[in-house]
């Protein structure tokens, strides 16, 4: 918050992706914090996710995301079962 308020979207969009590597809930403030039509924020936030990244992707190969969709699915992400405001998009019985 404090390098958005000093205008400073390369360090705005850096943190965001140290961020949201620990979590993924931080990228919902992605809009937020974005300015219309700064590239700084963006590509800071994707080289920042693609840098810090690349040793697991290079190391666990296309086992990668091997465990999101279990996660997705143990955590009611899929089907909106969890989520009452979700239950009418339910795709799942």
């Amino acid at each position: 918050m404090y390098a958005r308020s000093r205008q400073r979207f390369a360090i705005v969009g850096c943190a965001l992706g140290i961020a949201t590597l620990v979590k993924f809930v931080p990228v919902l403030l992605f809009p937020a914090l974005y300015r219309r039509w700064d590239k700084k924020m963006p590509i800071s936030f994707a080289g920042t996710l693609l840098v810090l990244y690349l040793p697991y992707i290079v190391s666990a190969g296309p086992r990668v995301l091997g465990f999101l969709p279990q996660y997705l699915r143990e955590e009611g992400l899929r089907n909106g079962a969890r989520y009452l405001f979700a239950k009418p998009l339910r795709l799942d019985p």
